[in-house]
């Protein structure tokens, strides 16, 4: 995915039984997974190298897609993603 200059970066923390993650996307879709357990810095400077000029946005609401189709696939319940 290219950088776009002053690209939006939304995030959100997917938090889950014992799963606690952090994600973000762009207007493009799913961009980043975190690691388990990981802090913000991590995925702060991942998208920082990758979109060196996005804008970080948390954004629960319009990640909550993003959420749902993650922990379906944590049930076991989702193979494929849209």
């Amino acid at each position: 995915m290219e950088s776009r200059p002053n690209a939006i970066i939304y995030w959100t923390l997917l938090a889950y039984k014992e799963w606690s993650f952090y994600i973000a996307a762009s207007e493009k879709g799913l961009s980043y997974v975190g690691s388990q357990q990981k802090p913000f810095e991590e995925m702060r400077d991942w998208i920082s190298r990758r979109f060196p000029e996005s804008e970080l946005v948390q954004d629960d609401e319009k990640m909550a897609p993003y959420v749902q189709e993650l922990i379906e696939y944590l049930q076991g319940k989702r193979q494929v993603f849209s």
